[in-house]
């Protein structure tokens, strides 16, 4: 398996919420983020012998949150409202975009990525 190249670490982001497809896959991520998080149900997915314990090496530590989602059965629903609740966190509900941005909208290259 061919790994991407490392992104540049000037362009890390803050947090990454993980899914389990990185995590199976054993992609490295340490040079993309600051912090990783992700929920346990993502974790609990992680069954392959091989890919348990490349998790149990991984250079830095993944902090698991519970999402409060009981609607929700779909595990990469509840990755989507976890990044979604970080994003509020860090930049507050009006950095939350409600509508689809225009293909004709420029992008806020400015704005902190989280």
């Amino acid at each position: 398996m061919t790994n991407p190249p490392a992104p540049n670490p000037s362009h890390k982001t803050r947090i990454l919420v993980l899914d389990t497809a990185p995590l199976i896959k054993q992609i490295p991520l340490y040079h993309v983020a600051e912090r990783f998080i992700t929920i346990p149900d993502v974790l609990n997915e992680v069954r392959d012998e091989r890919a348990r314990e490349y998790l149990m090496r991984l250079p830095f530590r993944i902090e698991t949150r519970t999402g409060d989602f009981p609607s929700l059965s779909l595990v990469d629903l509840r990755v989507l409202a976890l990044t979604g609740m970080l994003n509020w966190e860090e930049d507050g509900l009006d950095a939350i975009r409600t509508e689809p941005r225009r293909p004709d909208e420029p992008n806020k290259k400015n704005r902190r990525r989280v």
